[in-house]
């Protein structure tokens, strides 16, 4: 059978790889320690000093909220709660998957009971969880529900299937976010922090680097991703560059 492209690494909590991530981290930490190096104690300069201590500030959230993120995956993937339903979230990257078989009517792409029944237990605790680690929650930027299909689509494959998934995810986003049965401040902070998303069949399982029927029936499945907000620390050190330059050439 024709192979899927396995050289696409999947996403972590922080939307990206952990290299990248620590890199964004060092660099304007290195270059602080460059500037403080390179003048004179005595020397004057126009390098403003509150925009260090921002930046400062900034390194430190993310770095709490990377040093915190493991120990809380490790809590996660391990709750008896989220394991007695089928529902633990994976124990390196946080993903949180509902198959295709188990939850969805394959017509009309809806949640059926069990499923309703599961999420209604694992998303309590997972958003407790979250809850629980104020260096996480105050980063979490998106939570989101994200659709897959599978290739086998006859007519126009990826538009097919396109549309199947964003139906899928839409599906579990709009219960999520409207279920009495699960607590008002869950409903609301999904409102607030979930969006949802269709791949189409271009994101297949992990270990699904040469396609067969077992990796086709498990790529029909929903994902709930976390995501931690590295737009502020993007935005930081861009001024920072701007503000180094500034300082540094006469």
């Amino acid at each position: 059978m024709p192979g899927w492209d396995g050289s696409r690494r999947q996403r972590g909590v922080l939307g990206g790889d952990y290299w990248a991530i620590a890199t964004y981290l060092a660099v304007p930490a290195l270059a602080i320690l460059l500037l403080a190096t390179a003048l004179p104690p005595d020397a004057p300069s126009s390098f403003p000093e509150a925009r260090i201590e921002d930046l400062r500030e900034v390194i430190r959230d993310r770095t709490l909220a990377l040093q915190e993120w493991p120990r809380l995956l490790a809590e996660l993937c391990r709750d008896p709660r989220l394991l007695a339903v089928g529902l633990g979230p994976s124990c390196s990257e946080g993903t949180l998957t509902l198959p295709d078989d188990e939850f969805y009517d394959s017509d009309l792409r809806a949640l059926r009971p069990e499923g309703k029944r599961r999420l209604r237990v694992a998303i309590p605790v997972l958003l407790d969880t979250l809850r629980g680690s104020d260096a996480i929650w105050d980063e979490l930027d998106v939570i989101e529900v994200r659709g897959h299909a599978d290739p086998r689509a006859l007519r126009d494959p990826y538009a097919t299937n396109l549309q199947a998934s964003q139906e899928r995810a839409t599906a579990v986003l709009l219960f999520l976010t409207s279920d009495s049965q699960l607590p008002d401040h869950d409903r609301l902070d999904l409102q607030r922090l979930a969006v949802s998303s269709g791949a189409s069949h271009s994101r297949p399982p992990a270990d699904c680097r040469i396609r067969s029927s077992e990796c086709d029936n498990r790529a029909k499945r929903v994902e709930i991703r976390l995501r931690l907000d590295d737009d502020a620390l993007r935005a930081r050190v861009g001024e920072f560059h701007d503000d180094l330059m500034q300082g540094l050439v006469p």
